[in-house]
């Protein structure tokens, strides 16, 4: 009842939120991960969860531009969950991040 009439704007945020609940319940690197800093500057912050193999990167662009940021090696199977652009070449991963936005890069 209280979710019927939302703007765009207010449906695309709510399908962001229901996502990020969902993962953060479901992936145990979230919930129990050794943590590790990968990149902290100004409008860039990454960082990655690990939990009896199973990896996630967590990664943030707080910045007016469009940002690049190396992950370090992941396999060809990792995938993206917000829109981030990820590259591998020769092992070694890398997420472009729109402006203003973040992504979490899940290795299962």
């Amino acid at each position: 009842v209280l979710f019927r009439s939302l703007s765009a704007h207010e449906r695309k945020t709510k399908t962001i939120a229901e996502k990020l609940v969902h993962l953060r319940r479901t992936s145990l690197p979230l919930i129990y991960g050794d943590f590790k800093w990968l990149k902290v500057e100004d409008s860039i912050l990454a960082y990655q969860r690990i939990y009896f193999g199973k990896k996630v990167v967590v990664a943030f662009n707080k910045s007016a531009q469009t940002q690049t940021i190396e992950l370090g090696k992941l396999p060809s199977f990792a995938k993206t969950n917000f829109g981030g652009s990820l590259r591998l070449e020769n092992g070694v991963a890398e997420l472009t991040l729109q402006s203003l936005s973040f992504d979490i890069v899940e290795v299962r």
